[in-house]
């Protein structure tokens, strides 16, 4: 972690809670996180999303084990690492998994299931930003093309279904 985002981590963790004043403490936090994830990158999740500090461990253990049984053990570490937030969403991760996949299918309607989660696998950022979005909130519309999309997430969402659309 380089100074500025250590600097960044430290400032964002002492806002969510005053214990993090502590540096021990946030040692100990630190260790358990990188002892119940192994193989993960626990500095890049925490200099990514400082929260991941905050999560329950019993908690992140049980998502984790989805994330592997839906993607497989190096993808799920992979797909933890760029989307840190997965360890405490409220949202489960399968449900969460099955509502991306729908708005996916609403832009491309061929995409099978299999097809959405390799995408989510390649682009897991989208499992937060495309369910969110206020088109897919529109029941009424069946499709929905790319282009009504925000740029960042048709970037996004054209990566991740680059082979089925080449």
């Amino acid at each position: 972690m380089r100074p500025w985002e250590a600097e960044n981590t430290s400032r964002t963790l002492v806002e969510l809670d005053s214990i993090y004043e502590d540096v021990e403490l946030l040692a100990v936090k630190f260790d358990r996180l990188q002892r119940t994830l192994p193989d993960v990158d626990v500095k890049a999740m925490v200099a990514a999303d400082p929260n991941v500090m905050t999560v329950e461990l019993a908690g992140a253990v049980d998502r984790m084990l989805d994330l592997f049984a839906v993607f497989g053990p190096d993808k799920g570490r992979r797909v933890l690492a760029e989307a840190p937030r997965l360890l405490y969403c409220e949202e489960g991760i399968r449900e969460k998994i099955a509502k991306t996949s729908a708005c996916i299918k609403r832009v491309y309607p061929r995409e099978t299931d299999e097809s959405c989660v390799y995408a989510l696998g390649e682009e897991p950022n989208l499992l937060f930003d495309l369910p969110d979005l206020k088109i897919f909130k529109e029941e009424n519309r069946k499709g929905i093309d790319i282009a009504e999309l925000p740029m960042q997430v048709q970037e996004c969402l054209v990566y991740a279904t680059r082979q089925e659309h080449e």
